[in-house]
């Protein structure tokens, strides 16, 4: 039995502008980077991947897990409020 980790990043930076005037709105941008599964680690398959037999026949399936991966999702996002 092996223990899985994954680690989730999110990093964000937020900027607030008020104009000297006080009648008027400001405004709010923020910059966010995020990332899943930064760690870059390998992801076990529940379902048989390793299955051998020949169609219309029976299939043997060994009872370990395949393992896919790594599978990394960046992501960079812009955000605005006024």
């Amino acid at each position: 039995m092996t223990l899985e980790q994954r680690v989730q990043l999110a990093l964000e930076k937020a900027r607030r502008q008020f104009p000297p005037e006080p009648k008027v709105v400001g405004m709010e941008h923020a910059l966010i980077i995020e990332g899943q599964n930064v760690t870059l680690s390998t992801e076990v398959i529940t379902f048989g991947t390793r299955c051998m037999g020949m169609p219309g026949g029976a299939t043997q399936c060994s009872p370990t897990r395949g393992r896919v991966g790594p599978i990394t999702i960046p992501s960079v996002g812009v955000e605005a409020s006024f």
